[in-house]
């Protein structure tokens, strides 16, 4: 009996409490959403199974912007690496389309929902991959000290590797090093330069992005007449002398341009070798001649054999 009443009194206007009951679940849930925040979080985006012998050519962000949604003091311990964001290539093998992003919830903390991500689609394009061996050319500026000039310029290697879409390295000719700026040099000189390609989807094959490049200067040179350089004569026995000691050859010269103007005739030896003679009289002698100075190269010089008359001193 009393079992009976109790139950006429719960499931009296049963109607009435359960609408009163859904009314207060859903003051309940509004109160809560009012405690809740919004918070932006800037996730690393990644790509996934990007098909064999492809590439992606289209511009891929490197980030996603994320609303999550809790209360505040949950939010406080968000981290971005809490989430991460990526886009997935399996089994596509469409040259262009739209992928959606995905979110992996590594560790996010409870009671934290993800409201919006942005962007939550991206326009993808691929294209078949190429690698290609291509041409490494040096850029120079500025030009060597006068007097010198730029002989030859090479890198070692001479090529390297490059890999992107077919059709842009199809169409790559060369890679460009840095410029290197040779104003002033003086002499040979190897330098470590790093590669430039200003497009940016193609890459180097290569673990290191410089190479060696040697660039050779060579001296400059004008060609000068000496005409009245004097012999001499050495390793000559005792006792003996040249009577007609006062003879002089022509030589013709390869003289650095910078220092052209202040060559003379004495920067020029000349002269014969008489260790062979023993007596008196005449002798027909070679003439052998030799640069004083540093960057002086003999050219031809005339006569090569001379007449010299040798006798007795009394």
């Amino acid at each position: 009996m009393k079992i009976s009443n109790f139950l006429k009194r719960v499931f009296y206007n049963w109607h009435v409490k359960l609408i009163s009951l859904a009314l207060a679940f859903i003051l309940w849930k509004y109160v809560d959403t009012l405690n809740q925040k919004e918070k932006y979080v800037s996730v690393d985006l990644t790509v996934r199974n990007i098909p064999q012998g492809y590439i992606v050519t289209s511009d891929i962000p490197d980030y996603v912007k994320v609303v999550v949604k809790g209360k505040e003091d949950t939010l406080s311990f968000l981290e971005p690496e809490d989430l991460e964001a990526y886009v997935d290539f399996k089994n596509r093998y469409i040259p262009s389309g739209s992928l959606p992003v995905e979110i992996v919830k590594k560790n996010l903390p409870k009671g934290i929902t993800i409201k919006e991500i942005n962007p939550s689609f991206l326009s993808v394009r691929m294209e078949k991959e190429m690698v290609r061996d291509v041409p490494i050319i040096p850029v120079v500026v500025g030009k060597p000290a006068n007097g010198y000039f730029l002989e030859d310029i090479y890198t070692v290697p001479r090529e390297v590797k490059i890999v992107g879409p077919e059709s842009v390295v199809s169409e790559l000719n060369s890679v460009y090093t840095r410029e290197i700026d040779i104003s002033g040099i003086k002499e040979t000189v190897e330098k470590q330069v790093p590669l430039i390609i200003r497009n940016s989807r193609v890459k180097l094959l290569t673990d290191r992005n410089k190479v060696k490049v040697k660039i050779i200067v060579e001296t400059r040179y004008l060609l000068k007449d000496l005409d009245n350089v004097k012999l001499t004569f050495k390793n000559l026995k005792e006792g003996l002398k040249v009577k007609n000691s006062e003879l002089k050859i022509q030589v013709k010269l390869k003289v650095p341009i910078y220092i052209s103007k202040d060559v003379v005739s004495s920067d020029v030896e000349a002269y014969v070798d008489c260790s062979g003679i023993e007596r008196s009289g005449e002798y027909g002698v070679a003439v052998k001649v030799s640069p004083k100075i540093k960057g002086l190269i003999i050219g031809d010089y005339n006569p090569k054999i001379v007449k010299i008359k040798v006798e007795k001193i009394m």
